[in-house]
C-alpha cells in the first residue's frame, strides 16, 4: 500500500499550506471562532486569525531514558538524572479561517475540496482502495447524498494554514 503525505499545499505556492477542519462542537474550535476580529455569525469571508498560530505535530515514538543507560557518566561522577526521548515538529504560520459554508461561498468551495482532498487521500494512502491492480475504488464524497454533505459541512470549520517557519527537535540520547 503506498504512503504518501496528506494534501496540504497547491503544487503551485511556492510556501506550504496546511488544511484542516475541525468540528464546530470541538471545545478549540469555540475558541478560535472567539478569537476572530469579527463575530463568526457575521462572517461572509474567510477570516484571518490573528496572530500568528503555531501547529505542533508530535511523533507517536518517544521513551523514558532510565539513568542505567549512561554506562560512562554514571560510574565516574553519578551525575545522571533520567530524561526522555521525543521528537516533533513546530510549525509557524498564519491561519485563515473558513466559517459560514451556507453564507460565504468561499467557506463552502474551501470545505468541498478539503472534505474531498482528505477522503481520497485517505481511502488510497491508509486504506489502498485506489482501483489499481484490482483493488477496489475508495469511497467518495459524491456517494454521500449532497444534502447531508451540505449538512456536515454546516457543522465544520475549515483552517488553512500559510506557513512561515518549520523548526524540528528531535531529543534523542545516543545509545549505551
Amino acid at each position: 500500500m503506498p504512503s504518501s503525505p496528506p494534501p496540504s499545499s497547491p503544487p503551485s505556492s511556492s510556501k506550504p499550506v496546511l488544511r484542516a477542519h475541525i468540528a464546530k462542537a470541538n471545545p478549540q474550535c469555540q475558541a478560535i471562532l472567539s478569537s476572530l476580529p469579527q463575530p463568526p455569525s457575521t462572517q461572509t469571508t474567510p477570516q484571518p486569525l490573528d496572530p500568528e498560530v503555531l501547529i505542533l505535530f508530535t511523533s507517536p515514538y518517544h521513551s523514558y531514558i532510565t539513568p542505567k543507560y549512561y554506562t560512562t557518566t554514571k560510574p565516574t561522577t553519578g551525575k545522571v538524572a533520567p530524561t526522555w526521548n521525543y521528537a516533533s515538529v513546530q510549525i509557524y504560520g498564519r491561519a485563515r479561517i473558513y466559517h459560514s459554508s451556507e453564507s460565504c461561498p468561499a467557506t463552502s468551495d474551501f470545505l468541498d475540496t478539503q472534505l474531498r482532498d482528505l477522503s481520497r487521500h485517505c481511502e488510497e494512502h491508509i486504506m489502498g482502495y485506489d482501483g489499481q491492480d484490482g483493488r477496489e475504488e475508495g469511497w467518495s464524497v459524491d456517494d454521500a447524498p449532497a444534502e447531508y454533505i451540505r449538512i456536515l459541512k454546516r457543522n465544520i470549520v475549515g483552517i488553512e494554514g500559510q506557513v512561515y517557519l518549520i523548526i524540528h527537535v528531535l531529543k534523542n540520547i545516543p545509545s549505551h
